[in-house]
C-alpha cells in the first residue's frame, strides 16, 4: 500500500535530496524494524477483539476544548464514533508532570516529575520502568512512540531510547517545540529535517504513526497487539502553521466569556490582583497567537484523519481503541492572563477528551469528572495489563460504556513545583461536579460554585453563607493532598452548600 507523504491538500513541493533521502530511509527502517520486532517475537498466539485491542492514544499540546471546534475531522472520525467526556481535567496542567501522569497513572506527588525542568522534573525526574510502556510490553504488547514524549528528553543523549518501547520515534528537546528545522531521533538515530514544506513536524509524525500502522498489519492477524502514543507539538507556541494553512481564520476573534481581561479582580489571589488589564495591543497579540493555534491544529486535524483512515483501510479499526486528548488548557486572556497554563482555572484545567473503540457507543457524551490521571489504568484493562507502581486513577471503560454512569469522585488538582518562579505556584484544591477550592503557598484562597458562576468571576471564599463549603473542602483537600493508590480515587461525600 502507497502511503502519501503529505496530505492531500499540500501543495507539489519537492523537498532537499537529503531531506527526501532521510525520510525514505527512516521510513524504510521503521517498518524493517517493525518486522524484524514481529519475526524475533516468534508466532504470538491468535488474539480476539475483546480480550487485546490494539491501543491508539493521540495527544496534542496547549489545546484548549474551544479549539476542538476547528478539527472537523477528529469530530467526524473519532468524536461521532465514540464517546466525548465534556469534563475532562489535566490534575496538573503542565507539560510535563501531565505527560508523567498520563505515563504512570500517578498524580504528581506520587510519580514525583514536579516541573519541567531538572532538578525537580523533567524527563530525568521520571522513574522509566515504571511507566505505561513496559507494562504494555509485559502485557504482550508492540509499543510505538511517535512524537513528544517528556521535556527534558534526549538531555544528554539524544539518541537515547527509554525502556518499554519496540518503536521509538521521538523529538529531543533542544528542538521539541520547533515546526521545522528539527531532529528526531529514529530508533537510535538522529535524523534531521529541514525548512521544505514536506518537513512540517505535525505532517511528518503523521507519515510515521501511518507507516507504523501499515508495518503492523503487514505481519497478519497473528501478530502481537500495538500501543501507539502519538504526540504532536501543535498547538504549542510559536503554534506555526502548514503553510498550506497560513491563510485561515484570518477574521475569527479570540473567545470573550465574561473572564476575558476581567475588570474586577479584588476577589483574586495577589498574584492576579497585581496584573494590569490587557492592552489593546496585547489583545491583538493574544488573537494573533490563538489563530496561529487555530492553523496549527488544522494539520493535526488531518493527522488524526490520516490514522483513522489507515486503521480502516487495513482492517484494524474495529479492534482498536482510539484515545484523543491534550497535556493541558492554556489561557488566552482570561483572568487578565495573556497566555500559559499551570493555574487552576478551567481554561488551564480542561482538557478535550475523546474515546473510541469496541464496544462502545457512538456520538454518546459522558460529563463524568475525569482526569488524566485515569487514561494509563484505562490503557491497562484495555491490555490486560499490571501496574508496578500503585495507580491513583481509575478505568474509564466503565463510563465510557454506560456515559450516563457518575460517581462522587472529585478532581484532585495541584502544582506543586516547589522552585518554580511562576506566581501562585505551588498550590492544590478539588473541583467537583459544582465547586472549585483551591489553596495556594501564600495562604490565600479560592472558592468558586461553578452552577452559578461557570467563568469563576466570584470567589465566595469570603463570602459568610459558604462558610460551611469552604472548611469541608479545605479539610477534604488536605486529605486528598496526600492520597496514593486507592485513597485518591474515595469518594468525595456532599458538600454542604450556602446557607
Amino acid at each position: 500500500m502507497k502511503i502519501p507523504s503529505t496530505s492531500p491538500e499540500t501543495p507539489a513541493s519537492r523537498p532537499s535530496c537529503a531531506t527526501a533521502g532521510n525520510r525514505l530511509l527512516a521510513g524504510a527502517l521503521l517498518g524493517l524494524t517493525v518486522l524484524l520486532a514481529g519475526a524475533l517475537h516468534g508466532p504470538a498466539p491468535a488474539r480476539s477483539a475483546p480480550d487485546s485491542p490494539n491501543v491508539v492514544v493521540v495527544m496534542t499540546d496547549d489545546q484548549t476544548v474551544s479549539q476542538t471546534r476547528v478539527m472537523k475531522l477528529t469530530q467526524r472520525k473519532l468524536r461521532d464514533r465514540g464517546v466525548s467526556f465534556t469534563k475532562s481535567f489535566a490534575s496538573y496542567p503542565l507539560c510535563c508532570p501531565s505527560r508523567a501522569t498520563f505515563l504512570t497513572g500517578q498524580h504528581s506527588h506520587n510519580h514525583g516529575v514536579l516541573g519541567n525542568g531538572t532538578p525537580v522534573g523533567g524527563f530525568q525526574a521520571l522513574d522509566q520502568p515504571d511507566t505505561l510502556g513496559v507494562w504494555l510490553q509485559s502485557a504482550g504488547f508492540h509499543t510505538i512512540q511517535v512524537g513528544k514524549f517528556l521535556n527534558g528528553y534526549g538531555r544528554p543523549n539524544p539518541t537515547y531510547i527509554p525502556p518499554g518501547w519496540d518503536d521509538w520515534i521521538a523529538a529531543p528537546d533542544t528542538t521539541t517545540n520547533r515546526y521545522f528545522n528539527y531532529a528526531l531521533n529514529e530508533n537510535g538515530t538522529l535524523v534531521h529535517y529541514g525548512g521544505a514544506a514536506a518537513d512540517y513536524k505535525t505532517d511528518v509524525y503523521a507519515d510515521k504513526a501511518v507507516a507504523a500502522i501499515d508495518a503492523r498489519a503487514a505481519l497478519g492477524p497473528g501478530a502481537d497487539p500495538f500501543f501507539l502514543f502519538v504526540g504532536f507539538t501543535a498547538p504549542h507556541l510559536p503554534a506555526n502553521p502548514a503553510p498550506r494553512h497560513a491563510g485561515r481564520f484570518r477574521r475569527v476573534g479570540v473567545p470573550r466569556p465574561a473572564s476575558f481581561n476581567e475588570a474586577n479582580v479584588s476577589d483574586k489571589p495577589r498574584f492576579i490582583r497585581t496584573m494590569k488589564r490587557l492592552t489593546p495591543r496585547k489583545v491583538r497579540r493574544v488573537t494573533a497567537n490563538h489563530r496561529n493555534q487555530l492553523r496549527s491544529l488544522l494539520a493535526a486535524d488531518q493527522a488524526v484523519g490520516r490514522i483513522v483512515d489507515e486503521l480502516q483501510a487495513t482492517d484494524q479499526l474495529a479492534d482498536t481503541y482510539v484515545i484523543f486528548t491534550s497535556d493541558n488548557g492554556f489561557f488566552t486572556g482570561q483572568h487578565r492572563i495573556p497566555k500559559g497554563k499551570y493555574l487552576p482555572y478551567e481554561p488551564s484545567l480542561r482538557v478535550p477528551l475523546i474515546i473510541s473503540g469496541p464496544g462502545l457507543p457512538a456520538g454518546a457524551r459522558s460529563e463524568e469528572l475525569v482526569s488524566n490521571v485515569d487514561l494509563a489504568p484505562t490503557i491497562l484493562e484495555v491490555a490486560g495489563g499490571t501496574a508496578t507502581v500503585p495507580v491513583d486513577g481509575r478505568s474509564l471503560l466503565p463510563f465510557a460504556r454506560r456515559p450516563g454512569k457518575r460517581s462522587d469522585r472529585p478532581i484532585f488538582i495541584e502544582a506543586n513545583t516547589v522552585d518554580d518562579p511562576s506566581p501562585g505556584l505551588p498550590y492544590v484544591g478539588l473541583r467537583t461536579q459544582r465547586w472549585k477550592y483551591v489553596k495556594y503557598r501564600t495562604g490565600e484562597q479560592e472558592l468558586y460554585d461553578l452552577r452559578r458562576d461557570p467563568d469563576e468571576m466570584r470567589s465566595r471564599h469570603r463570602s459568610r453563607p459558604y462558610k460551611r463549603t469552604l472548611a469541608f473542602l479545605r479539610l477534604a483537600t488536605q486529605r486528598y493532598k496526600g492520597c496514593a493508590g486507592a485513597s485518591c480515587r474515595a469518594p468525595l461525600g456532599r458538600v454542604p452548600g450556602p446557607r
